[in-house]
């Protein structure tokens, strides 16, 4: 096998069981080329979801910026995407619910639904792919 994909996997196997193994706790983390203090002990959702807000308006704290950016909802969640799908930049497990507008990690919570689309925990009351 080249790759190995399976969710159940356990996080250290015993033997390797594909050319190239992935951990998806791993996949799910914002790979840095430095660290920073103030970034370091947030998780990828929180980091991302700051990003989102910076690109809606709200500068953190820790920059000045002279000109912000203003986009709305929509449109700073499709800078989000292209950086995950086109630049892998960030986990690709961050998705935007599209009830409420909330981001969250599809790895910890939520779901995805062909029908319902990206819901998250809060607004998670999709029964399309539930047995009875």
């Amino acid at each position: 096998w080249k790759f190995d994909l399976d969710p159940c996997a356990p996080v250290n196997p015993l033997w390797e069981t594909a050319t190239q193994m992935y951990n998806y706790k791993e996949m799910s983390r914002i790979k840095f080329q430095r660290q920073q203090g103030n970034i370091k002990g947030k998780s990828s959702l929180e980091l991302l979801n700051e990003f989102f807000m910076f690109l809606q308006g709200e500068c953190p704290d820790a920059i000045s910026v002279r000109e912000m950016p203003k986009l709305n909802s929509q449109q700073a969640f499709s800078v989000i995407y292209y950086l995950q799908e086109h630049l892998p930049v960030f986990p690709d497990t961050i998705e935007k619910c599209d009830r409420c507008g909330e981001l969250f990690d599809l790895f910890y919570s939520g779901t995805h639904c062909d029908v319902c689309g990206n819901l998250c925990e809060s607004c998670d009351d999709c029964l399309c792919n539930k047995e009875d």
